[in-house]
């Protein structure tokens, strides 16, 4: 379970979990990118170097709860595995009833042949990956890029966007001796 983006502990410290549909799940990842990502149509997503580090956190939060859903839906999904063969075979023996004899197969071969394909069916591990891009010193003179992204970002938000230095400006730690 996730509040406000952070994975929720019960007293014990255990994560607290509660039945949870895809959709809130879907949720859960849409409320952590509105709170950071902010969308430049027709040039994709930008987050502010601020806010990574508390992004990063609720993304791995958002990965541990799909993680924890994606297992919990597997094992109720287990539950329900032979009847779900069961219904396969008859459908596939009621497609057979048309095939000429020789490529008829028997209930028990329909169904091997159903198990060793649920069988192999393989289960990716999810994941969510984010590649972050900095904003090239060329997209910061480009008025379409510009117009977008004041029309989308506060103004007090791009401050310092746009000072250029022909090297990082130093900072002062001490006085000079």
């Amino acid at each position: 379970m996730l509040v406000n983006g952070e994975q929720a502990f019960n007293k014990a410290g255990k994560p607290l979990t509660v039945p949870t549909t895809q959709a809130e799940i879907r949720n859960y990842w849409n409320k952590l990118t509105e709170r950071y990502i902010i969308n430049l149509p027709g040039f994709g997503k930008i987050i502010r170097h601020s806010d990574k580090v508390k992004f990063e956190e609720g993304k791995a939060a958002f990965e541990s709860v799909l993680k924890d859903w994606v297992k919990g839906f597997q094992e109720l999904v287990k539950g329900d595995h032979d009847k779900r063969v069961k219904r396969v075979v008859t459908l596939i023996e009621q497609r057979m009833e048309r095939a000429n004899e020789r490529q008829k197969l028997t209930r028990d071969k329909i169904e091997e042949l159903v198990r060793a394909g649920l069988d192999n069916l393989r289960v990716i591990e999810p994941s969510v990956k984010v590649v972050y891009k900095n904003i090239t010193v060329e997209s910061t003179r480009d008025k379409e890029f510009l117009d977008v992204l004041r029309k989308t970002v506060p103004e007090q938000d791009l401050e310092g966007w746009f000072q250029i230095f022909s090297a990082v400006p130093m900072l002062q730690l001490s006085p000079k001796a």
